[in-house]
């Protein structure tokens, strides 16, 4: 389901996801199946019943199921800054969270439980699941009032670094293209080693990274709104074989481009 906030989706995860990033906020909670952990900041945190994860934008993290001949069942709630700005107006900058888990409180469960009751629905109410999540907010927001999560809201600058903005326009812009770091680097007059340190400071991740999550995101656009066939949308950003682009979606999400279309046609 799409809104002004972002997205929610419930996700059936059938295999291990390889480092990635978004460009929004990602908040996840397990459903069903075998528990699963994710490595943010070199921190391996569990997903499951009892605990839900944060992760700030563009910062990399997996996804590693516990039982890797098991599947599990994720709700996916995708944040845009301007909503979670207008949720938390006294931060006054771009918003971020300094913690990466959230102890599920019987207030949240509740919240979590009807969110997932609401997406079930054979016919999805897009107001409706925008007003669960606004009220989910209001929850965490009230979470950062606790003495335990005193020091776990924060804000962030909210522009880059102008070198890194040249690099990720670039990059938006050549979604088809072959380019290594070193010639990355060079065209913003930078060493390679400085890239990476200014993608590590800024984002929390690496310029690979962030490239195919650029990618990644294209392709999800393309898949969720077009009716253009999958070899299409692998030729659109960079790929010559539908085969290494099916690959390289299940590796970064989990299922198929395939099984991602039809779920986002169900929704």
């Amino acid at each position: 389901a799409h809104g002004e906030s972002g997205s929610v989706s419930l996700v059936h995860i059938e295999k291990n996801i390889v480092a990635h990033a978004h460009s929004c906020t990602q908040i996840l909670f397990w459903m069903e199946g075998c528990h699963a952990f994710s490595n943010v900041n070199g921190v391996q945190l569990t997903l499951s019943p009892w605990q839900g994860l944060i992760v700030n934008r563009w910062v990399a993290h997996d996804l590693q199921l516990e039982d890797p001949h098991r599947t599990c069942v994720l709700l996916k709630i995708n944040l845009q800054d301007d909503f979670l700005e207008r949720h938390f107006p006294s931060l006054g900058v771009a918003y971020a969270f300094t913690t990466q888990t959230i102890n599920m409180d019987p207030a949240v469960l509740a919240s979590i439980a009807q969110l997932g009751h609401n997406m079930e629905s054979s016919r999805i109410n897009a107001k409706l699941v925008e007003s669960d999540v606004a009220q989910l907010l209001l929850q965490l927001e009230d979470l950062q009032h606790e003495p335990a999560y005193k020091h776990r809201f924060r804000g962030r600058r909210k522009m880059f670094d102008y070198r890194l903005r040249q690099t990720l326009d670039f990059m938006r812009a050549n979604l088809v293209e072959s380019c290594t770091v070193d010639q990355l680097a060079e065209r913003v007059n930078m060493s390679r080693s400085r890239l990476f340190q200014l993608f590590h400071d800024e984002m929390n991740s690496t310029p690979l990274t962030v490239w195919n999550s650029l990618r990644m995101e294209a392709a999800m656009q393309q898949l969720e709104s077009m009716e253009l066939p999958i070899g299409e949308i692998a030729e659109s950003i960079g790929f010559t074989q539908s085969g290494n682009f099916s690959r390289f979606f299940h590796e970064h999400q989990g299922l198929s481009p395939r099984h991602y279309r039809v779920a986002c046609r169900a929704t």
